[in-house]
């Protein structure tokens, strides 16, 4: 079940995880699995509310970082993280304007909802300007005898998870710390659009392209990936980020995020197609001719081949 507001909820009871949630990383499914906890204990069933547009994004237009990942990425996530019930909450100018009192008040106690529990992260800030902090969430809900819990972050390597450091790791291409972050390769999830056919024309090898928009992207380059069409089993290949400086034309540069699976020839035009970026293999780079990119593709297959059978 997805709803834009709390007020939307069927009634009984409820537990409610409040935030962004952008990539679900290993911080954000703490939080879920105490929800979960929560909400055996108190007999409700357990939701997620997180807002899109990203809250920057209207409160400081330009300011917003890039996404890890999309919405509808994000509702897949989440759902494999075993959260059906999800709120997707419009973020608006008025919502920025309101004190935590006020966001409280407006869009939770006048639901047919019954709220026993929040659950929240100890850095998650609300209402005005941040003024919220979740100890003013415990101080709003205490005297309703709604319980608030705050999730402690998780720690990897001393530090605090978070999805800056995701991103972090991702725009700096360690791929190997993006994933334990993030409890999963980092991948980015799109639909399988046209693109020049280079690839399969120019260079026999034919690529799927997907629409990266206002997203966290890897170093360009050449890395070690796999592809999963649709949800299925995950097929080996390499992924290009990158301007294609070899073959482009110079005077309409477009980043483009590029994948050829190994060993498989079919038209997916159209398919839902995650691509999962496991190891660097080289950065990008402007060759002398095609044939010598052409020759590169192949040294890369091979050195992607023997990184994924370990990987």
């Amino acid at each position: 079940m997805i709803v834009n507001f709390p007020s939307e909820l069927p009634t009984g009871n409820w537990v409610i995880s409040l935030g962004v949630f952008d990539g679900v990383h290993i911080g954000h499914q703490e939080i879920f699995r105490q929800l979960t906890r929560l909400a055996k204990e108190h007999d409700a069933q357990p939701a997620v509310l997180f807002f899109s547009p990203h809250p920057k994004s209207i409160v400081a237009p330009g300011s917003e970082p890039k996404a890890i990942c999309t919405p509808q990425h994000n509702i897949r996530l989440l759902n494999q993280a075993k959260i059906q019930n999800l709120i997707q909450f419009p973020f608006t100018e008025e919502l920025a304007k309101l004190n935590p009192s006020q966001f409280i008040e407006t869009y939770f106690w006048n639901a047919k909802a019954t709220f026993k529990a929040f659950c929240v992260g100890q850095n998650w800030r609300f209402g005005y300007k941040n003024s919220g902090t979740p100890q003013t969430l415990q101080d709003i809900c205490s005297p309703h005898g709604i319980q608030t819990t705050i999730v402690p972050s998780v720690l990897l390597d001393g530090q605090p998870v978070s999805s800056t450091r995701v991103r972090n790791a991702i725009a700096e291409g360690d791929m190997t710390l993006a994933a334990r972050l993030l409890g999963r390769p980092f991948d980015i999830l799109g639909t399988v659009i046209h693109g020049h056919r280079i690839g399969s024309t120019l260079l026999d090898y034919p690529t799927a392209n997907i629409n990266v928009n206002n997203r966290i992207l890897p170093p360009f380059g050449v890395y070690a990936a796999r592809g999963k069409l649709d949800g299925d089993k995950s097929l080996d290949g390499i992924a290009y980020v990158g301007d294609a400086p070899t073959i482009r034309d110079d005077s309409k540069p477009e980043i483009i995020v590029e994948l050829h699976l190994f060993d498989f020839n079919e038209d997916i035009y159209g398919q839902e197609l995650a691509i999962q970026f496991i190891e660097h293999i080289r950065p990008s780079r402007k060759f002398k001719s095609p044939q010598e990119l052409q020759a590169q593709i192949q040294a890369d297959i091979q050195k992607a081949r023997q990184l994924l059978t370990t990987a």
